[in-house]
């Protein structure tokens, strides 16, 4: 995070808050996950890093079982993957896609207990 910050590197540091939110996710802290990345979020510019944090974002919101949080979060992940434009993605960030999104989806419902949200997703 500081090298990132040292070179104002925005993209690069969303990925990092971005995994740390992850890991806080997985050890039962979600809510300091979910402020984690609201916060990186509101930092970067890139579409492809803020679809990246909306699939996180997403993930922390289902554990949490809040079903309108991970909805609006999956739907601006995927909004933000549409805008996504090759030629202006920086390489740290360049490997998210729809797959990406759908693989997290997938996880979503089933935390929520909601399988048949996700087919509809897929369909």
């Amino acid at each position: 995070m500081h090298a990132a910050h040292q070179a104002g590197d925005r993209n690069l540091a969303a990925v990092a808050l971005s995994d740390l939110a992850y890991q806080a996710t997985w050890l039962s802290r979600q809510t300091e996950a979910v402020q984690v990345l609201e916060h990186a979020r509101s930092r970067t510019r890139t579409p492809a890093a803020r679809s990246l944090l909306d699939v996180r974002l997403a993930r922390a919101c289902a554990v949490l079982h809040d079903r309108q949080g991970t909805q609006r979060a999956l739907a601006s992940a995927e909004t933000e993957l549409e805008r996504m434009r090759p030629q202006e993605t920086p390489p740290v960030v360049s490997w998210m896609s729809m797959a990406d999104v759908n693989a997290d989806a997938g996880r979503c419902w089933l935390e929520l207990g909601n399988v048949g949200s996700w087919c509809v997703v897929m369909s």
